[in-house]
C-alpha cells in the first residue's frame, strides 16, 4: 500500500467475524502508515448496491480500495469501477482467491493485490502429489481452501493420534502444544491462542491468473 495514501473499506456484513475482525486490523495498520481512510461501508452480497457503494467510493477520493468479500462480490465491485472508467487499485483478501475472481472479473481484476497463504507454484513434493491427485479427480487446480481443508485433517488426525482423549479441549490443547505440523509446503504451528502461523504470500493478478510476487515470511 506503499502508494496509497487514502483508502476505501468495504466489508461483507454477512461473515462479521471475519470481516469485522480483518477490516479493524487493516485501519490500525494503515493508519499507524500514516494512511486515512476516507469511505468505510459493510454490503450484503445479495443486495443491488454495488453501483451506489461505488460511486460513494469516487466521491470519497479513495485511490486504493480494501474489498473483504467473497470472489464474486470483489468481481462485481471491480466490474462496477471498470464501467465507470474509474481507475482504483484493489486489494483482496485470501478469501477473494478462488477461480470465480478470475472468471467474472475479467479485465477489471487486473493488477487487483491478494495476500494468501500458500504458494500456487510449490515444488514440495508433498504438494505436487496433492496437486496431481486432485487435478485428476476434480479436473481443476486446488484451491488455497482446498488445501487447508486437506491440511486440517492432517492435523486434526495428528492430534487424535496423540492425545489422551478426543474431547474438545484435549485435541486443542495437543495442536498448540505441537511445536510444528508437516504440511503440503511446510511447516505450521498454532499460537498459544489457536491461531496459525505459516508464512505468507502477496499475489497479483496478472495476465489473468494469480501470480506470487513476493514472499512475506511467516506470520
Amino acid at each position: 500500500l506503499e502508494k496509497v495514501n487514502k483508502a476505501a473499506i468495504i466489508f461483507d456484513s454477512t461473515n462479521s467475524t471475519f470481516t469485522e475482525g480483518l477490516k479493524n486490523r487493516f485501519k490500525e495498520k494503515f493508519i499507524k502508515e500514516s494512511g486515512t481512510i476516507v469511505y468505510e461501508k459493510a454490503f450484503t452480497p445479495e443486495k443491488d448496491e454495488y453501483l451506489e457503494i461505488v460511486n460513494e467510493m469516487i466521491d470519497s477520493g479513495a485511490e486504493g480500495v480494501f474489498i473483504i468479500g467473497a470472489a464474486d462480490s470483489a468481481a462485481l465491485f471491480a466490474q462496477t469501477l471498470y464501467q465507470q472508467g474509474r481507475q482504483m487499485d484493489i486489494f483482496l483478501p485470501s478469501w477473494a482467491m478462488t477461480s470465480e475472481l478470475l472468471d467474472h472479473g475479467g479485465k477489471a481484476i487486473e493488477s487487483a493485490n491478494i495476500v494468501n497463504f500458500y504458494d500456487n507454484q510449490s515444488s514440495t513434493p508433498e504438494y505436487l502429489t496433492f496437486r496431481k491427485e486432485y487435478v485428476d479427480s476434480y479436473g481443476m487446480e486446488p484451491s488455497f481452501a482446498a488445501q487447508f481443508s486437506y491440511e486440517a485433517i492432517l492435523v486434526l488426525a495428528s492430534a487424535i493420534e496423540h492425545s489422551e482423549t478426543i474431547t474438545a479441549d484435549s485435541l486443542k490443547k495437543q495442536m498448540i502444544l505441537n511445536d510444528e505440523f508437516h504440511g503440503l509446503q511446510g511447516t505450521l504451528s498454532f499460537n498459544k491462542f489457536g491461531d496459525i502461523r505459516r508464512e505468507d504470500y502477496i499475489y497479483k493478478v496478472q495476465d489473468g491468473a494469480f501470480a506470487v510476487i513476493s514472499n512475506g515470511g511467516i506470520r
